[in-house]
């Protein structure tokens, strides 16, 4: 659900695990509120 909400294309999936590219990302804080297992923080 994260990969498919981020705005950014920042986050893929790589073994099951959402990796995020630092590089991309804008810290908006969408995928944290749409990880359903909450694997993802901002904080």
């Amino acid at each position: 659900m994260c990969v498919s909400m981020c705005p950014m294309g920042a986050i893929t999936m790589r073994d099951g695990r959402a990796i995020v590219d630092p590089g991309a990302c804008t810290g908006c804080g969408v995928c944290e509120d749409e990880c359903p297992v909450g694997a993802i923080s901002l904080a």
